[in-house]
């Protein structure tokens, strides 16, 4: 597991919307992912030796940019109990918050977070 606090400040960090996956960009070349199942973060790539760290930051900002309005926006993932909650219930939490079925959208098209994070 890595230490998020080992890498420095994280100058990016938005959900991956294909891989379900929270992305951490951080200020010395380290992309960490998380998942509710991950018990913390990942090391998910490190800069290429011969991109300038200024090059690799305008990429991963592009990266960041053609997700989802509504993935740029999540800092946080929810727990596996709240997940295993949502799974019992007949209802759920979209990630703008709302109420929504297991397969429905929140207002704006923001997926449940069961659809997110690709467990139905």
């Amino acid at each position: 597991m890595a230490k998020k606090s080992a890498h420095g400040e994280a100058f990016l960090t938005y959900f991956h919307a294909k891989r379900g996956v929270l992305m951490s960009c951080h200020e010395d070349g380290v992309t960490l992912y998380r998942t509710p199942f991950s018990n913390g973060w990942k090391l998910f790539a490190r800069k290429k030796a011969d991109w300038t760290i200024e090059d690799w930051k305008a990429a991963k900002r592009r990266s960041a940019e053609r997700q989802p309005w509504w993935a740029r926006e999540i800092r946080t993932l929810p727990s596996r109990a709240t997940l295993q909650r949502w799974l019992e219930d007949s209802m759920c939490e979209a990630t703008c918050g709302a109420d929504v079925e297991h397969d429905g959208y929140g207002p704006g098209g923001s997926p449940s977070w069961l659809l997110a994070l690709h467990l139905i």
